[in-house]
């Protein structure tokens, strides 16, 4: 993973900043597991996913998903998505499942950014992850 712009170690004001990360199978690997994307938080952050951008396609062998969410809550911003959902130039804006809404989750310090490939190995693909962060 590549952190873009900004870093979760601390420094924020009181004002959102935009960080971004990026996953690229061909440097990252498409194995199954928890890919974590950014350093552990400085601080008490609170954070959101603004969304998913698919520079190239997602593409699997089998019937892969993909969840985003932290290191206290595995799909805090996407539940097990489906590989079909990340065509190429789509611009993904995950929602709360259990409420439609999208919103901030809290990031405790120390806690990380992280994403799981799940179910099936993922062959191709480079998504570019866009966060709005603030101090808690």
């Amino acid at each position: 993973m590549t952190l873009k712009t900004g870093t979760l170690s601390g420094g924020f004001s009181n004002r959102p900043e935009i960080i971004t990360t990026v996953y690229d199978f061909t440097a990252d690997t498409g194995a199954t597991g928890v890919y974590v994307m950014t350093p552990a938080a400085g601080e008490d952050l609170i954070v959101k996913l603004l969304g998913i951008r698919v520079d190239t396609a997602l593409s699997s062998g089998g019937s892969m998903t993909l969840s985003v969410g932290n290191s206290d809550s595995a799909a805090a911003y996407v539940t097990t998505e489906a590989v079909a959902s990340f065509g190429l130039n789509l611009f993904l804006a995950p929602e709360d499942v259990s409420t439609g809404i999208r919103g901030f989750v809290k990031l405790a310090s120390g806690s990380t950014l992280d994403m799981s490939i799940i179910d099936a190995t993922l062959l191709t693909g480079k998504m570019t992850f866009f966060w709005e962060v603030m101090k808690f």
